[in-house]
This record gives C-alpha cells, sequence and structure tokens, in this order.
C-alpha cells in the first residue's frame, strides 16, 4: 500500500506551528472584534464573505472565531495515529474539511441577512 507520509507527514501535518501561529491570529482577531464591541462599534464589517459580504461584527462572531481558534490549538495537541497517512484517509478529510467550509459559509452569509435587515431598518445619521 502507497503512503503519503514521506509528502505530508513532515511539511504539513507535522507542522504544530502552523497550527499555532492560525490559532493565535483568530485568537487575535476574536480580541479586536471584542475590543470593537465593548467600545461601542457595532457596525463595523467583518470581512466574512469578502468586501461584498456585509457581515457586521457580533458577539456571535467573537465566539464562533474564539471557538475555531481553539479547535485548532487543540488539534495541534491532540497525539495523532502512528498508523501511515494513506489516499483515503487525505480523500475523507479534505472532504470533511469543504463541508466544514460549506456549513460555516452558509452560517455566516445567513447571519448577515439577519444583519442587513437591521442595518435598512436603522435610521440614517
Amino acid at each position: 500500500m502507497y503512503s503519503i507520509d514521506p509528502v505530508l507527514g513532515t511539511s504539513v501535518c507535522g507542522s504544530f506551528a502552523l497550527l499555532f501561529a492560525v490559532a493565535g491570529l483568530l485568537a487575535v482577531y476574536a480580541a479586536a472584534m471584542a475590543l470593537n464591541l465593548s467600545r461601542g462599534h457595532r457596525y463595523l464589517e467583518c470581512g466574512c464573505l469578502g468586501p461584498r459580504g456585509g457581515g457586521m461584527i457580533s458577539r456571535t462572531l467573537v465566539w464562533r472565531t474564539s471557538l475555531m481558534a481553539v479547535a485548532l490549538a487543540t488539534t495541534g495537541v491532540v497525539r495523532w495515529s502512528d498508523r501511515p497517512l494513506g489516499w483515503l484517509y487525505v480523500g475523507t478529510v479534505l472532504g470533511a474539511v469543504c463541508a466544514l467550509a460549506l456549513l460555516h459559509v452558509a452560517a455566516t452569509g445567513l447571519l448577515g441577512l439577519g444583519t442587513r435587515r437591521q442595518l435598512e431598518r436603522w435610521p440614517a445619521a
């Protein structure tokens, strides 16, 4: 059986520093959003769906971003199996990541719809 451990094992899957760096970046982003919310700046775009996404920062977004940071950090701490990583596993993981990314985009879009409707009702200053 062919194994892709020589390709991915030491470069991507074994790079715990990268996982912690991304988790740290997400934590800083969540802290910046929480700081702006505590200052009363509620109508700032989060940039979740690009420049035309129209999503605004909220406590829900802060918690979701914090949860993603914690999930990434714990992924770097968990001890992985010693079995060789085969192509079937890579396909399964890529499919799961794509499904979770689509769920995240759908949830962000639905949350953005509610925010846009609230802004339409908000009186212009």
